[in-house]
């Protein structure tokens, strides 16, 4: 990207950075359907500056038409977590738009993002899958800023003595950074 384009990515960012921060209360914690919702938009978000940042809209664009239905149910979950906390719409809108002011940051902060965002790209569109969710699994996990709801009860069982080997397994490790 040049560097007019970082300058203005940069601005825009700055511009919204004052939005009101999403505060974690205890009903915060994701289920697996709020969790896949949640990376969903990040994925979505991230591809969206990806496409505006790279001059790649039309790799967004199949994107957006191949899981169109997915991405629906996905942002309808969205919407359905943030409104059974203390943000309601707000904090879903709020959190969209932190996840996009982020990924236009790191577009100017890092020099790899593009071939990243092709990488992800590909991954998502080229290795086929039938479902986001198929795609989605593909790609490196990013943090949604929200705990899993299954993680911190196996946390709280370990802690009291029970024993859940895989709740805190980790996907394997990807050779590229998302």
């Amino acid at each position: 990207m040049n560097k007019l384009g970082k300058t203005c990515v940069a601005v825009l960012a700055f511009m919204f950075a004052s939005e009101p921060a999403i505060v974690q209360s205890a009903w915060a914690c994701a289920s697996r359907e709020d969790e896949f919702a949640l990376e969903a938009a990040n994925v979505q978000q991230r591809l969206m500056v990806a496409a505006l940042t790279c001059h790649d809209v039309n790799s967004y664009n199949r994107f957006v038409m191949t899981f169109r239905r997915d991405l629906q149910d996905s942002d309808a979950v969205l919407m359905a977590f943030f409104r059974k906390g203390a943000s309601g719409t707000a904090g879903y809108h709020a959190y969209k738009t932190r996840l996009a002011n982020t990924s236009a940051l790191e577009s100017v902060r890092n020099d790899d993002f593009c071939r990243d965002a092709h990488t992800a790209f590909r991954t998502v569109l080229y290795d086929y899958r039938d479902t986001l969710a198929e795609a989605l699994a593909r790609l490196p996990q990013t943090d949604t800023g929200f705990d899993a709801c299954y993680r911190r009860e196996a946390r709280d069982d370990r802690s009291r003595g029970g024993n859940d080997n895989d709740a805190d397994d980790a996907p394997p490790a990807k050779d590229w950074r998302w």
